[in-house]
């Protein structure tokens, strides 16, 4: 069995198939490090629910932006260091980093949209 026949059987120097590469993680990473430092902002004052959901969803717009960049950049970076064959690969590597990355950004605008209802709740209350 070639367990690294995927990569041409040079596990190390080659593209990470799962998506889980240094740099996709990076990114994701990176994305949730901005999110976490910046959606404190819209729940942790007196608030009204409204304008802290709309306050999630603005920073949420501005993360799926700054992560759609991040991700086209390492996908222009793996075709180009990669060859033919391996930019067929790249391509295929998008979804599954894409995946990653949107789905930490999903899980911290939840978190937030709870927050948002838990806190601005209280305070009209």
């Amino acid at each position: 069995m070639i367990l690294y026949g995927f990569v041409g059987n040079d596990g190390i120097n080659k593209i990470d198939v799962l998506g889980k590469d240094a740099f996709t993680l990076f990114i994701a990473g990176f994305v949730n490090i901005i999110g976490q430092a910046a959606l404190p902002s819209c729940y942790e004052k007196p608030c009204k629910q409204g304008s802290c959901n709309t306050c999630v969803t603005v920073i949420g717009i501005a993360l799926h932006v700054t992560a759609q960049v991040g991700l086209a950049a390492a996908l222009s970076a793996c075709i180009a260091g990669s060859g033919p064959f391996g930019a067929v690969i790249c391509i295929g590597l998008y979804p599954s980093s894409a995946a990653i990355t949107f789905g930490l950004i999903q899980d911290s605008l939840n978190d937030a949209y709870d927050k948002c209802n838990k806190n601005c709740c209280q305070d009209l209350g």
